[in-house]
C-alpha cells in the first residue's frame, strides 16, 4: 500500500497552524475569536464582515492557511450560534464557501477543530514540526473558546485530542507496514505490537485529558457542549476524531449495526478535508486485511498481539461509555431534562446514549479470534 504522499502526519496539520493572515478581513476575525476567551464576547464584530473581501483574501492563502482559516470560521459559528439563534450572513456564507472548497462541511468539527487550534511555545506559527512535539505534551490551546475556567476545561478536551492523534499517526505508519508485509508474506509482530503501544497511549491521554474532575471538569460541560453544537446543521461528532475511527478500520472493525451509530459516521466524515478523506479511504478499503489474516494464516505470537489490541480497545471505549455517562449526567441534572442532545444533534436519554455506545463495545470484543461473530 502506498503511504508516502501522507506523509507521517496523516490528518494533523503538515505545518505549525498559522493565523497570522495579511489580510485585514481575515485578521478581523482572528481578533473576534480571540475575544471569545472574554466575558465580554460580542456579536457587533459580524456587521463589519464583507464577503467580497473575505473570499478576496482566502483564496490569496496556501491550502495550509486556507483550513487555519476554516478553524476560525467553524469555531465563529459554534460562538455565535451559542449566545443567539441568528447567524450573521456573510460569515455564514463565508464558511459554507470555503468549506466546499476544502471538501468539508459547515461548522466547527475535530478534524479541523481541534487539530488545528494548537500552539506551541517551540515552534513558529506556519514552521515545520515534529508529531512528537504533540505527543511530548509541549503544545496549548491558540484559541480558548470559553472565559474562565470552564476554557480552561474547553482547552484540555482539545488538546486531549491532537495529542491521541500524534500517538495514532505511529499505528497509521505501523498499519501501511503492515499490509505490504502481509502481502509479501513476511511476519508482522513488530507492527502489531505498535498497535499494542498506542491503544495504551489511547488510555493514559484519555483519562489524563478528559478527567471529569481534574481536567475536562464535568460542572463546565454544558458550557462546553453547548458550543460543540450547530443546531441547524451538523455540529461535532465522534467519528470526526481520526484516531479511533482509523484505528478502528486497521483492526477490521465493521461498519456499526445500531441505527444511530452509523448515521454518525455517515454525517461526520462530511467534515473531512480533501486530504482527510484519502487518508481515511485509503484504511477503509483495507479494513479487513488483518482481520482475514489473523483468522486464516496468523502465528500464535500475532494472533495474541492482534487478542491483546482487541482487549485493550474494548477497554478503552469502555472507559469512554464510563465517561461519556458522567459528562450527560452533569448536563441533564442541570437541564432538569431526561433527554440529552449531543452535540451532533442526537437525542437520547443516558441509558439510550449508552446503549448505543455498548453496541460498539460489542462490536469490538467480537474481532477476538475464535468469538462466534468473527470464524
Amino acid at each position: 500500500m502506498e503511504h508516502k504522499s501522507t506523509n507521517e502526519f496523516f490528518c494533523l496539520p503538515e505545518l505549525v497552524p498559522n493565523f497570522d493572515f495579511s489580510g485585514p478581513s481575515l485578521s478581523s476575525l482572528v481578533a473576534w475569536l480571540d475575544s471569545t476567551e472574554t466575558s465580554d464576547f460580542s456579536l457587533q464584530c459580524a456587521g463589519l464582515l464583507t464577503l467580497e473581501q473575505l473570499l478576496a483574501e482566502f483564496f490569496s492563502l496556501t491550502t495550509h492557511e486556507q483550513i487555519c482559516c476554516k478553524c476560525v470560521t467553524g469555531w465563529l459559528l459554534h460562538r455565535v450560534r451559542s449566545e443567539t439563534t441568528e447567524y450573521p450572513e456573510p460569515l455564514l456564507k463565508f464558511d459554507i464557501i470555503i468549506s466546499q472548497h476544502l471538501g468539508s462541511y459547515v461548522g466547527s468539527c475535530s478534524n479541523i477543530g481541534f487539530y488545528y487550534n494548537w500552539k506551541s511555545a517551540e515552534v513558529s506559527p506556519g514552521s515545520a514540526y515534529s508529531t512528537q512535539l504533540l505527543k511530548d505534551q509541549k503544545i496549548e490551546a491558540r484559541f480558548r473558546l470559553l472565559p474562565g475556567d470552564a476554557g480552561q476545561s474547553f482547552d484540555h478536551f482539545m488538546i486531549g485530542h491532537v495529542v491521541m492523534e500524534a500517538h495514532a499517526n505511529d499505528a497509521f505508519v505501523a498499519a501501511l507496514e503492515m499490509v505490504d508485509s502481509i502481502k509479501k508474506g513476511h511476519s508482522i509482530d513488530h507492527s502489531l505490537q505498535i498497535l499494542c503501544e498506542v491503544v495504551t497511549h489511547f488510555s493514559r491521554v484519555f483519562a489524563n485529558y478528559f478527567h471529569p474532575e481534574k481536567t475536562t471538569k464535568a460542572s463546565h460541560w454544558p458550557g462546553i457542549q453547548k458550543c460543540l453544537k450547530l443546531p441547524e446543521y451538523f455540529g461535532m461528532g465522534g467519528v470526526q476524531n481520526t484516531s479511533i475511527h482509523i484505528f478502528g478500520l486497521i483492526i477490521g472493525l465493521s461498519t456499526p449495526e445500531h441505527k444511530m451509530n452509523a448515521e454518525l459516521e455517515v454525517l461526520g466524515a462530511k467534515h473531512y478535508t480533501h486530504k482527510q478523506r484519502q487518508v481515511v479511504e485509503c484504511f477503509t478499503k483495507n479494513r479487513d486485511v488483518l482481520k482475514d489474516y489473523i483468522n486464516t494464516a496468523a502465528s500464535p505470537t500475532e494472533r495474541e498481539l492482534y487478542q491483546k489490541i482487541i482487549a485493550r480497545m474494548a477497554s478503552w471505549r469502555s472507559i469512554h461509555k464510563q465517561r461519556v455517562g458522567t459528562y450527560i449526567s452533569a448536563t441533564t441534572a442541570q437541564s432538569h431534562s431526561k433527554v440529552y442532545q449531543t452535540s451532533a444533534n442526537q437525542h437520547g436519554t443516558l441509558e439510550e446514549i449508552q446503549h448505543q455506545l455498548d453496541h460498539r463495545i460489542v462490536e469490538t470484543r467480537a474481532l477476538q479470534p475464535g468469538c462466534p461473530h468473527n470464524p
